[in-house]
């Protein structure tokens, strides 16, 4: 049965420029719930430019001024776009995605209403994905944490008054960005307004008193922003303050006491972890997730101890790993040899050229039985030494 689910898949592409708008969202629909169901490696592999070219085809539309595709329609395409980056194990061909999604995605942000929430927030989130997950080094990373930090820049005409949900999403897609860079990459310019506005950000939603739920998943970003910061330790990167770390300490303990509380009993190695499980949820969904953790490369890649134990709660999974070690006893017996040197021929009463030449062949040639038995003995003997030095140094 499984094989023939790839022949269903590429019907799905054949439908995707049928005139009927219906037929067209159908095959979309039925394509994003196959990705999400289950990696589909060898599929994206094979036909990931041609996916890609569509469904960007349908975002640039609206840029066009087009009105032949629904709204619906250009939000499964971005789902898709990002479904298809979380299946493409080859780094080369998830980065081809990155270069051909990137000024479209940034267009989008533009071009699209803010009465089109749901679009802007599939766009978010695609950046996310298309982001940590195609960029090949922390500087395109950064590229993309830039383009939403102008997105959510008060300054910026377009977004003089973004929608609560719009601007959690945007923040949260910038931390998520944010966990998949080394901090010693980050850029030592761009950020120093970073702690001040999140800090503003919680103050004012504070201040509103009556908090819905648009407004909490703005605090609950604002709050993951600060706490990340504050995790990795790149205060100095972000605040535009002389001191570092004192400043913030009571700020710091407030927000770690928030984080804690929104656990959930969620057991993960770091914060950074949970900020990306969580995203991956967002477009996966909690049983998207699971089968993800099980039997996505990439995600055996990014979370090593989550998804090592298959069928089980990515939140179970979590466990101090003892270090396995196997190990093999190898015997090897060297017969004894009369020494069959110059003072052991005179010994002999009389030895012919034939004998002296067997003798030569068999103990003193490079290649004779005896010292071909020797190199492979101290050949086995040095391995073992190496490995024993290797395995000291990983479990001392």
């Amino acid at each position: 049965m499984a094989k023939q689910l790839p022949q269903w898949l590429h019907s799905y592409l054949i439908e995707f420029d049928n005139k009927r708008r219906t037929t067209r969202e159908n095959a979309l629909n039925s394509l994003v719930n196959a990705l999400i169901s289950s990696p589909k490696h060898e599929f994206v592999e094979g036909n990931h430019i041609t996916i890609c070219h569509n469904c960007l085809t349908r975002l640039t539309s609206k840029k066009k001024g087009s009105n032949k595709f629904s709204k619906s329609e250009i939000c499964q395409s971005v789902r898709a776009i990002s479904l298809l980056v979380i299946n493409l194990v080859h780094q080369d061909a998830a980065h081809q995605v990155f270069d051909e999604c990137l000024s479209v995605l940034s267009d989008a942000l533009v071009n699209f209403k803010s009465h089109e929430i749901d679009v802007i927030l599939e766009v978010l989130w695609c950046f996310g994905i298309v982001g940590f997950l195609g960029s090949c080094n922390s500087m395109e990373i950064e590229k993309i944490m830039l383009l939403i930090w102008d997105f959510l820049n008060p300054n910026n005409n377009n977004n003089n008054n973004l929608e609560s949900s719009v601007l959690g999403a945007a923040i949260d897609t910038w931390v998520f960005l944010l966990s998949g860079v080394q901090r010693q990459n980050l850029s030592m310019k761009f950020w120093k307004k970073g702690i001040s506005y999140f800090s503003e950000l919680l103050m004012k939603r504070k201040d509103c008193g009556n908090i819905d739920n648009d407004n909490e998943d703005v605090v609950l970003a604002a709050t993951n922003a600060l706490g990340l910061i504050f995790h990795i330790d790149v205060i100095h990167k972000f605040s535009d303050k002389s001191k570092e770390g004192e400043d913030y300490s009571s700020l710091k303990e407030e927000i770690f006491e928030k984080i804690k509380r929104n656990l959930d009993g969620m057991k993960f190695c770091n914060l950074s972890q949970i900020i990306q499980v969580k995203f991956m949820k967002k477009i996966l969904g909690k049983e998207g997730l699971r089968n993800h953790m099980d039997n996505n490369e990439n995600f055996h890649r990014l979370f090593e101890p989550l998804s090592n134990n298959k069928g089980k709660k990515a939140a179970d999974n979590v466990v101090d790993d003892a270090p396995e070690r196997e190990e093999v006893v190898h015997k090897y017996f060297q017969h004894k040899f009369k020494s069959l040197n110059a003072e052991s021929d005179e010994l002999l009463t009389y030895v012919s050229e034939k004998e002296k030449k067997v003798k030569h062949r068999l103990g003193k040639s490079a290649n004779s039985s005896l010292n071909k038995a020797r190199t492979l003995l101290l050949n086995k003997q040095r391995k073992a030494v190496n490995q024993f030095s290797i395995e000291s140094e990983l479990y001392d």
